[in-house]
């Protein structure tokens, strides 16, 4: 069995991200075995930064739940700041997407402001 450091196994994930092959970028994460908490973090992160732009682009619902683990994962370390920035900067782009299109995915009518003050 072939053995993959997190940082790598994470940067393979986000390649296939920009490509548009979320299916592919997180059955490839769902594979990786994290040696410890610090890359069971780095790669739930890549997950919630996959299941985020996949809901951007095709309207999905994966990026709260994903958000939700990378969140308990991040909190399970010692603290990163280079991974708790990414991971606020994912919340950030998540709610940015359900401002811009609604909660249920669905762009607001023309003329209506985009809610304010949510959370």
């Amino acid at each position: 069995m072939a053995e993959i450091a997190a940082e790598p196994l994470a940067a393979a994930a986000r390649d296939l991200m920009l490509a548009g092959r979320w299916a592919h970028a997180t059955a490839l994460l769902s594979c990786g075995a994290a040696a410890n908490d610090a890359e069971r973090a780095v790669l739930a992160v890549a997950e919630a930064e996959v299941a985020v732009d996949q809901d951007f682009w095709c309207r999905t619902g994966r990026g709260s739940s994903a958000l939700a683990r990378a969140s308990a994962a991040v909190a399970s370390t010692l603290e990163d700041p280079v991974l708790a920035y990414d991971l606020e900067f994912l919340r950030l782009r998540h709610d940015y997407a359900a401002e811009l299109f609604g909660p249920d995915g669905s762009a607001a009518p023309p003329g209506v402001p985009p809610r304010r003050g949510r959370r």
